[in-house]
């Protein structure tokens, strides 16, 4: 079985469904104008933004390091950092937003970098996808980061943060793409799989401070089974039960939260074709 792409059937996609119906139906669903199926919004926001750049640091960072573990590691943080910024111009941002996010950028590595500078955690690979079999269904994921961490294998998670971490680490006790990531290693090892969430919380204060934190998730092989498997199957059926009945409910609770109004909210209040052309984009067609 070749690998299917890790948005096609991942655990976000199934969250997603939970949250908000309708959410899921503009996002994954809705044919765009222009051909395509479902809808990815053209604008980029600061937030997400920030997040997919410490993401594209890391990820060389941690190649870097399996590729040559003895190597000196200052040029390769250096050539990290320098990732990161390459991809800021990729972004749809305000030109005067762009100055501040690359030293919040350079900033939060530079701490990163510093702070696990010795660290123990061996990294084995770098943006995994992987396959998982539930029954007839597929479910798929990319893994960020898995490796050795205090002699146990981990599946490392990277995630940025304005929360308090002790908050924001509680909610991911039951993240369907964490469970995803631990259930599909855990069987292909043939031996528990932890997760790790490797946490990086902008502070928002002037010298640009970050809080850095990690929070081990262990899953009993009953949580992986009980609430992962049984939970993806009955929410596959119920996306199917949407298609058929032509219905998908829309959650009012979801359209504006703390970071901002739903990627979605225009499609939801002005269900037009014309405002899909001009704010949207097609999921299909930008994941081949």
């Amino acid at each position: 079985m070749g690998v299917i792409k890790g948005s096609d059937w991942g655990g976000s996609r199934i969250t997603t469904f939970q949250t908000c119906k309708q959410k899921y139906y503009l996002g994954y669903e809705y044919p765009h104008p222009e051909g395509g199926n479902g809808l990815i919004s053209i604008e980029d926001k600061v937030a997400p933004a920030k997040g997919s750049l410490i993401h594209l640091g890391l990820q060389h960072y941690y190649e870097g390091l399996i590729a040559a573990p003895a190597a000196d590691k200052g040029p390769l943080i250096v050539a990290s950092i320098k990732r990161a910024l390459d991809q800021v111009e990729k972004f749809d941002l305000p030109a005067e937003v762009v100055p501040l996010l690359k030293d919040e950028i350079i900033s939060a590595l530079d701490q990163y970098f510093q702070k696990y500078e010795t660290d123990d955690f061996v990294p084995l690979e770098v943006e995994k996808p992987f396959n998982l079999k539930i029954g007839n269904l597929v479910h798929t994921g990319i893994i960020d980061l898995f490796g050795m961490w205090k002699d146990d294998y981990f599946v490392i998670d990277h995630k940025t943060t304005s929360l308090r971490t002790d908050q924001f680490f509680k909610k991911f006790r039951f993240d369907l793409s964490l469970m995803g990531y631990a259930k599909a290693k855990s069987e292909q090892l043939g031996r528990p799989v932890n997760v790790l969430i490797n946490a990086i919380r902008f502070k928002k204060d002037k010298a640009m401070t970050v809080e850095l934190e990690r929070e081990p998730i262990m899953y009993s092989p009953g949580e992986l089974d009980e609430h992962f498997i049984r939970t993806i199957e009955v929410e596959r059926r119920n996306i199917e039960v949407c298609k058929a009945e032509e219905f998908w409910p829309k959650s009012g609770s979801q359209c504006v939260q703390v970071w901002g109004d739903c990627e979605m909210r225009r499609m939801c209040v002005y269900n037009d074709p014309a405002m899909a052309k001009t704010f949207y984009g097609a999921r299909s067609e930008r994941e081949k």
